[in-house]
């Protein structure tokens, strides 16, 4: 079996990042406000939605001074947790850590996260500011 190839697109009008392998779906599931997965036919996670995603990302990805983010408007609903030394950025619903959870590889880098019943709770990115930096940086949306 082949390994899927991630596909990332950034739209500024809406700040919405999308992480995908296959073609869009409509068909999925809200893990937590802003944050939703998306199925194929055979129920396999194709695709990755984060709205608002400059806004809940970059303190985290991109600190200021080198300060992180530790509170944003958006936290109250979606936990972020990023990892500088190993540059993975966890999102998910609340009351984490979750036992018993499994998770699927969506494609190198990219993996969602499931409680017992079947039910997205967490998106796992690996080389989150290397493979997103050229997405959510504003200077690369011209905005300076």
């Amino acid at each position: 079996m082949t390994e899927k190839r991630l596909t990332i697109r950034h739209f500024y009008d809406t700040d919405t990042l999308v992480l995908y392998t296959e073609n869009f779906s409509t068909e999925g599931e809200t893990v937590s406000p802003f944050l939703s997965v998306h199925y194929n036919r055979d129920g396999n996670v194709m695709e990755v939605v984060i709205e608002h995603a400059a806004s809940i990302l970059e303190p985290h990805l991109f600190p200021v001074n080198g300060r992180t983010g530790k509170r944003s408007v958006f936290e109250y609903e979606m936990d972020v947790f990023y990892d500088l030394e190993t540059d993975t950025l966890t999102l998910q619903a609340g009351a984490a850590p979750y036992e018993g959870y499994t998770e699927q590889t969506v494609a190198p880098g990219l993996r969602v996260k499931f409680d017992p019943e079947g039910w997205a709770k967490g998106v796992v990115i690996e080389r989150a500011a290397e493979l997103l930096r050229p997405y959510l940086l504003a200077e690369s949306a011209g905005v300076v």
